[in-house]
């Protein structure tokens, strides 16, 4: 690369989705969709980044995905496969090429978007430097006037939404968090989002095969959700750092916890009530650190069985006098009409169908 300039991510001016966490030089995006986003002048752009393959296994690589603003599909996907590598991020006369026109016809300025693909569980994705050829790193891309955050599972992350039931085993090649109802319904609105999702997470307990009889709680969302990515700095040997919630503050917060419970809960009511009483403490831990939100809880997608008891504790937390949630029961995904992609999850027909609804209904709750 000629007329090399060189950046440290860390330092740079750039618009930053998710949660995200600088350690010395290094920028590590957290969950699904986490983002690095920046308008460029030029013709090349490399990146350093680091990727521990903490799975140990070649399924679960740490994944990066990069679009030009104003695409509707993404420029390039890569997978990475080694501790910390040099790739090419954008190649003008490549992206040219893609598009089906000169170079000479695309904007002097581009607007770069580098986005976390794989969920936080599998390899780490950590941005450490931005080599441009010509031009330059100039400036953040536009921030949105509308912002959304999503707590979720599996669901929210995209798992397995490239694959098909029985044809593929879940790797991070098909999870796609721009295919989940969350990113998808986001965009319908308009809006910035951040994800705090991670697959097979319950509030009481984690997903559980049919043979098993126990609540697994080896991580729940509420352990989670207070810190920027605490399984991850538990990976890299760092105190886990509380999340600043000043830094992203939604109009509203779809939340979507309950599927992986229903794996436990089973209809009995002892298990029902105390999967109630844990999301309502953790309802009100999501109000107090975002005063200004909304919360609609949207579910349905996987299970049908927890349906009534969201409903009921939502009105008792909004009978205590402050209503600032709504429940918003989805259809049951249909087999006969959209299949299953991996394990059961939703395929890209039905989270687009999902984001449809999730988005007309936040549109009429929040008057937008």
């Amino acid at each position: 690369m000629s007329n090399l300039v060189q950046y440290k991510v860390a330092d740079l001016d750039v618009k930053r989705l998710g949660r995200i966490r600088d350690v010395e030089d290094v920028s590590f995006l957290s969950y699904s969709g986490s983002e690095i986003g920046f308008y460029y002048s030029g013709e090349r752009l490399d990146a350093d980044i680091i990727s521990n393959d903490l799975c140990n296994t070649v399924d679960l690589k740490g994944s990066v995905c990069v679009w030009i603003d104003g695409d509707e599909s993404e420029y390039k996907r890569i997978m990475l496969d080694k501790e910390e590598q040099r790739v090419v991020l954008f190649d003008k006369a490549e992206y040219a090429e893609s598009k089906g026109v000169k170079v000479s016809e695309l904007p002097e300025t581009l607007g770069i978007h580098i986005i976390k693909y794989n969920e936080a569980a599998f390899g780490t994705v950590g941005l450490k430097r931005i080599y441009a050829e010509e031009g330059k790193v100039d400036g953040p891309l536009l921030t949105k006037k509308r912002k959304i955050e999503y707590i979720g599972d599996s669901i929210t992350c995209g798992y397995g939404v490239e694959g098909i039931l029985d044809k593929n085993v879940f790797n991070t090649d098909i999870e796609n968090p721009h295919l989940s109802f969350s990113i998808k319904s986001a965009k319908k609105l308009d809006a910035d989002y951040q994800l705090v999702s991670w697959s097979g997470i319950g509030i009481i307990s984690d997903y559980i095969g049919p043979e098993v009889d126990e609540a697994r709680q080896e991580i729940l969302i509420n352990q989670l959700y207070p810190y920027t990515d605490k399984m991850q700095d538990d990976k890299l040997g760092l105190s886990p750092e509380e999340w600043d919630f000043t830094l992203f503050e939604p109009d509203v917060i779809v939340l979507n916890i309950g599927t992986n419970d229903a794996s436990y809960t089973r209809e009995k009511p002892d298990r029902e009530k105390w999967y109630a009483d844990e999301m309502k403490q953790f309802i009100r831990f999501i109000h107090e650190k975002n005063k200004k939100a909304k919360i609609a809880f949207c579910y349905g997608i996987m299970d049908q069985t927890l349906c009534m008891t969201i409903d009921k504790l939502v009105n008792e937390i909004n009978e205590e006098g402050e209503e600032y949630i709504k429940f918003f029961r989805l259809p049951l995904q249909d087999e006969k009409t959209d299949g299953y992609a991996v394990d059961y999850h939703p395929t890209k027909s039905t989270h687009e169908k999902m984001s449809v609804r999730v988005a007309d209904y936040i549109r009429e709750y929040m008057g937008w």
